[in-house]
């Protein structure tokens, strides 16, 4: 997984780093990682969500902000699983 050399080559430097997925299997040893629930290749979301994706990038960024090791997996129920 190139984002995981990516990550890595990040973290080494002293660079903390958090991954925005859609499956959890593949985040799993990444350091930092959160867990869309959406589509596979969505991210974020669907295009033009603007608060899903806020949403998704604030919830990356407090994850930043409180981790205090690394090998933190944040799981998110999409709007969409839940009938909204």
């Amino acid at each position: 997984m190139t984002a995981g050399l990516v990550v890595d080559g990040l973290e080494q430097a002293g660079i903390a780093t958090v991954v925005l997925g859609t499956l959890r299997t593949p985040l799993c040893g990444l350091p930092r990682a959160v867990v869309s629930g959406h589509a596979l290749n969505r991210n974020l979301g669907e295009p033009g969500d603007v608060r899903e994706h806020r949403r998704l990038v604030e919830d990356a960024l407090d994850l930043l902000r409180i981790a205090s090791e690394p090998s933190l997996l944040v799981e998110r129920v999409a709007p969409s699983a839940m009938g909204v």
